[in-house]
């Protein structure tokens, strides 16, 4: 089901980051974040997650990033 998703946000022209754990997720939100000032580059839009994710679920993500 993953593939599939990002198979069609990509086609729709959405550019697509995908992580095996919540712990790599908060990673790529907090590069991403970092980085987003200081080039082309910009925080993410939105942020699809699953709830039962290794070391860090969709919930914990969402209390992390200040998520609306």
């Amino acid at each position: 089901a993953l593939n599939l998703l990002k198979m069609y946000l990509e086609l729709s022209g959405a550019i697509v980051a995908s992580s095996k754990d919540g712990e790599e997720a908060l990673a790529q939100i907090r590069d991403r974040s970092a980085t987003a000032t200081t080039n082309l580059a910009k925080p993410y839009d939105v942020i699809i997650s699953d709830y039962n994710m290794p070391y860090a679920n969709g919930i914990a993500i969402c209390q992390r990033n200040n998520c609306t």
